[in-house]
């Protein structure tokens, strides 16, 4: 997940003139849609993971901007897996 949301911060920063400015950010929202305790997926679906991945994004902001942008691509690009 890491490559793939790396891939797409990216292709938002060529987009958008952004810079990726916190690479732990970006790892850290990476590992959200797969969050787990005690072995159980924390999110009810996959919808969900997508949303909780977008709302790290923004809180966290890996990116200088876009990274409202980025939230939707990412969690558009995890739901397509």
């Amino acid at each position: 997940m890491v490559d793939d949301l790396v891939a797409v911060a990216e292709r938002v920063c060529g987009r958008y003139g952004a810079v990726i400015t916190d690479h732990a950010a970006l790892a850290a929202a990476a590992a959200v849609p797969a969050a787990r305790i005690n072995g159980v997926f924390v999110h009810r679906d996959l919808r969900t993971a997508a949303w909780a991945l977008a709302e790290t994004i923004e809180k966290l902001a890996p990116l200088d901007r876009a990274n409202d942008v980025f939230a939707v691509i990412a969690a558009r690009v995890y739901l397509a897996r």
